[in-house]
């Protein structure tokens, strides 16, 4: 069913912390909008990908088609939805694209040999029935059986976006994992998406990149170093979600003084820091075995409201804010991570 022009509307409007612009562009369905990439990031990858001829497999809207456009002297665009693919070709219009061709049909029913492609893109679906799907067998199409098939139209260059959720050793193919994190729309920055790079387009082993500041961590050995965790000290400092699943905790040690591993997705030190992969940076005014004395130090610390972080069932969370806030007057905003023992911090950069 085509959209009324109220619900075109309404999706460009949505979209306007994705693309540049969003007021001129066409979307089939909200779904679209959601599973497309967001300009800065398509415009990252595609600058990676530079070349002479690349093909873009499920292009959808055409994010990827576009920003590939303005880096590859040609860019075929295929999917197999003509509806699709017909807002793909007006969004280019809007971009003022000319050097892509458009070509409905299934990936399958390709030659690339005669398209003469030198590289390939692809960003399979990972919605099955409206459900998320992480495994490279369960996307749409099948990822393993993709990277099968460009491998035997002997295509050696290639670069594929599978899930955020995989951590790097997950993954065993032979490629670079990049993940890749945005603040497009002037959100914080988040965990977008993981991009697997093939052939030549593979420069390290795993990599951590910050869009539209181009700020890169990275690895370029396969190499599995198990940290022990170190005392608490002064500062707690909340890592990017990327350092964790790309295992990069190592290459973020090498740039800080005096920083140690607390544990997943932490630091701790007794130097107050900055870096771009921080995330929250806490400074530990307190600990506390038992909930009462958490409540007589937050009553101590002047505290009014609370942020319960940590492993805490969801089922509990509501309860257990409410029951500690119930005891506080004070005027602060304090964090605390639920625990054996409890932690008490202030945020720094929110203060």
């Amino acid at each position: 069913m085509e959209l009324s022009k109220f619900e075109l509307k309404n999706l460009r409007y949505k979209a306007k912390g994705k693309f540049s612009r969003a007021k001129e562009m066409f979307f089939p369905s909200s779904e679209s909008l959601q599973q497309s990439t967001p300009e800065a990031i398509a415009l990252y990858r595609a600058q990676r990908l530079a070349g002479d001829t690349i093909i873009d497999l499920g292009c959808g809207i055409g994010s990827d088609s576009i920003a590939l456009s303005q880096f590859c002297k040609k860019v075929i665009a295929v999917d197999v939805d003509e509806k699709v693919l017909k807002c793909a070709e007006q969004n280019a219009e809007v971009y003022g694209r000319k050097n892509i061709e458009f070509i409905s049909a299934d990936f399958e029913e390709l030659d690339l040999q005669k398209l003469k492609v030198s590289a390939v893109f692809s960003d399979p679906s990972r919605r099955v029935n409206g459900l998320r799907v992480k495994a490279l067998d369960q996307t749409v199409p099948n990822t393993l059986d993709l990277i099968e098939w460009i491998q035997a139209q002997k295509i050696s260059d290639f670069a594929i976006e599978v899930s955020r959720e995989f951590k790097s050793e997950e993954i065993l193919l032979d490629c670079e994992k990049e993940y890749i994190s945005s603040n497009c729309g002037n959100r914080e920055h988040e965990l977008n998406c993981l991009t697997l790079y093939f052939g030549k387009f593979k420069q390290a082993e795993c990599s951590l990149v910050l869009v539209p500041e181009n700020q890169k961590l990275i690895s370029l050995e396969k190499i599995s170093i198990t940290l022990k965790p170190q005392s608490l000290q002064t500062y707690l400092y909340e890592l990017h979600a990327g350092i964790d699943r790309a295992g990069l905790y190592s290459e973020l040690l090498k740039q800080l003084p005096e920083t140690f591993y607390f544990q997943p997705n932490f630091l701790t030190s007794n130097q107050l820091l900055k870096n771009v992969f921080f995330k929250n940076r806490f400074q530990v005014v307190g600990m506390t075995q038992t909930e009462a004395e958490l409540i007589l130090k937050l009553q101590e610390l002047q505290a009014q409201k609370i942020v319960l972080r940590g492993k805490i069932p969801e089922e509990k969370y509501a309860e257990l804010k409410n029951r500690i806030e119930s005891n506080l007057h004070g005027t602060q905003k304090v964090h605390v991570f639920f625990g054996k023992p409890f932690l008490i911090c202030k945020n720094l950069d929110l203060i």
